[in-house]
């Protein structure tokens, strides 16, 4: 099994426990964590590979790098934004807020181990 498709189900099964288990508003706590973490993520590797392109004197676009470089400098404050969203919702979307980002940084650990 691919390692995108695992996370999907993992992430869909996530978002489902966390919707019987603190109802809609955990399920969209949920959500906005593991995409809020997954923007995060996208965007740091994308500054990681251009950064790598340099050292390896690869030709990158100009228009490339500076979406890149503007991510990077986007994903904070749209986690934050994410995160003020789930607060308002109220307490269990905050927890599995959180959890959602757990869920997204112990998968990435766990894909980087097993590429070892």
């Amino acid at each position: 099994m691919k390692p995108a498709l695992a996370f999907a189900l993992v992430s869909i099964a996530a978002t489902v426990i966390a919707f019987f288990a603190k109802g809609r508003i955990g399920a969209e706590g949920m959500v906005l964590g593991i995409v809020g973490s997954l923007i995060n993520l996208g965007a740091l590797w994308g500054v990681i590979r251009l950064i790598g392109s340099v050292v390896t004197d690869t030709a990158t676009g100009k228009l490339g790098a500076f979406l890149t470089v503007l991510a990077f400098l986007m994903k904070m404050p749209i986690f934050v934004g994410m995160a003020f969203a789930a607060r308002a919702l109220g307490p269990s979307a905050t927890s599995c807020f959180l959890l959602g980002i757990a869920l997204v940084y112990f998968a990435m650990i766990g894909w980087v181990l097993a590429r070892r």
